[in-house]
């Protein structure tokens, strides 16, 4: 699409944020392609196709049984002679989204991305779980971006992050995300990053939702974060970004999908999903 720099930013952008469990997700998503939209559209676009939040399964579990201790004496037990393997050196861009079956209609977005900052972003992610910020910090041991995908008519923009780390993280992470007020904290930890992207031009935003959804089939989680952009004509177009979380193993992989004037093609975002379930199952 032509005037490619027209809009507040030159494309729709990610951002790996600091090094914590927000590491793929936080970061203003805008691009040019929506400056058309509004400039074509003749009225108020809304968005009523909202996704009702799941209900997370209770995070709270009976203790496991404690096995009585034996009085009897015990032999010591055998010493294996045969050292522990270390476990296979993982590459985050192994599980990365990339082109093929599951992407057909999409094309590579060769428009390159800005990448702010926040370096504060697992303390503010820590305070509105209120958890401590351990509990949020991770420690990656390699990462990688996919590819970044856009649909024909430039309304749809798919891209993805990879992450290796420690098992015990991305167990950590599993619950971390889980919690019910997770969805939210994301939401606005997101929100006020993206509102300042698109302020110059004289554009604005509003944060209209933020929850949990049904994650496809494949994916641990999913999050949905409905925003409104008001043009400086005063024209609307809602936004939607969803994050798809896939958690296995020592790997966590987040897919964007964000869609202009509507919500994501469901089929699209399970076809996704699958592809990469299906690399992290092979670790």
């Amino acid at each position: 699409m032509s005037g490619a720099n027209n809009g507040p930013t030159g494309g729709f952008w990610h951002t790996p944020l600091g090094v914590g469990v927000l590491t793929a997700i936080l970061g203003a998503v805008i691009t040019a392609a929506i400056t058309p939209v509004i400039a074509n559209s003749q009225g108020i676009f809304k968005n009523s196709d909202a996704v009702q939040p799941s209900v997370f399964a209770s995070l709270s579990q009976a203790p496991a049984p404690v096995a009585p201790v034996s009085s009897s004496p015990r032999s010591p037990s055998p010493v294996s002679s045969h050292p522990t393997a270390p476990a296979p050196t993982l590459h985050a861009r192994d599980y990365v989204l990339t082109e093929g079956l599951e992407t057909d209609g999409l094309v590579r977005d060769s428009i390159p991305k800005n990448s702010p900052e926040s370096q504060d972003s697992d303390a503010k992610f820590a305070a509105c779980l209120g958890v401590p910020i351990a509990q949020v910090q991770t420690h990656a041991i390699d990462s990688a971006d996919g590819p970044d995908l856009k649909s024909a008519d430039e309304l749809t923009y798919v891209n993805s992050h990879a992450d290796v780390l420690p098992p015990a993280e991305v167990t950590r992470d599993r619950t971390v995300f889980g919690l019910a007020q997770a969805a939210r904290c994301v939401g606005l930890l997101f929100f006020p990053m993206f509102q300042k992207e698109i302020s110059g031009n004289g554009w604005s935003a509003t944060l209209d939702s933020t929850h949990s959804m049904s994650a496809p089939a494949g994916a641990t989680i999913a999050v949905r974060i409905a925003v409104t952009i008001t043009a400086a004509n005063g024209n609307y177009i809602p936004c939607t970004f969803d994050n798809i979380f896939i958690m296995s193993g020592r790997v966590e992989t987040w897919i964007r999908v964000s869609q202009l004037n509507g919500t994501p093609d469901p089929i699209l975002e399970q076809n996704l999903a699958l592809q990469v379930a299906g690399k992290a199952a092979r670790q």
